[in-house]
């Protein structure tokens, strides 16, 4: 998997440390789904996946712009795929070509906010590092498909995160 990271925030340094520690995690998340949806599209290609970090004035635009909800939230996911975890999402099947076996497959972006990541690991009494971890993690669930709009789907998606969470030595610290 190859992730690109774009710190488009200056409020919080978001070290190197921190960015390994989620690629490392968003690899496991994509691991862990052999079965799913997206590992049909992925198969032998590498998956791409990108990860961009906001203000809160940002990611409030992006929350009314894409939700048409006011005010910020914290994570925000963009999928490439449909719903069937199918590529071309964006547009209709004859417009787009057969996958090249060797081409990588774009699942989308993940946006934080920083800012508020921050603010929520004083909440949960988490470390910033895990915060940011979680939320990565969140969103790419969200890439491969999981939804958390009904409390069966939260807890799917909340199971999974502690499980990543877990591998990787960090505990989730939170319910939501």
């Amino acid at each position: 998997m190859q992730l690109l990271i774009s710190n488009e925030q200056q409020e919080t340094a978001v070290g190197e440390e921190i960015c390994s520690l989620i690629e490392e995690a968003l690899r496991d998340v994509l691991a862990g789904e052999p079965d799913g949806p997206v590992s049909r599209v992925i198969r032998d290609r590498e998956a791409e996946v990108s990860l961009v970090l906001v203000d809160d004035v940002r990611m409030e635009s992006l929350n009314r712009q894409y939700r048409d909800i006011a005010g910020t939230t914290d994570v925000l996911s963009f999928s490439m795929l449909d719903e069937d975890g199918e590529e071309g999402a964006l547009f209709p099947p004859e417009q787009v070509a057969a996958p090249v076996p060797e081409a990588e497959v774009l699942l989308g972006d993940i946006v934080i906010s920083v800012p508020r990541a921050l603010s929520q690991s004083a909440r949960f009494g988490n470390s910033f590092q895990t915060e940011m971890i979680f939320l990565a993690v969140h969103g790419m669930l969200h890439l491969l498909g999981y939804d958390d709009e009904t409390e069966s789907g939260a807890a799917r998606m909340m199971e999974r995160t502690r499980q990543v969470m877990d591998r990787l030595g960090l505990g989730a610290g939170r319910d939501a």
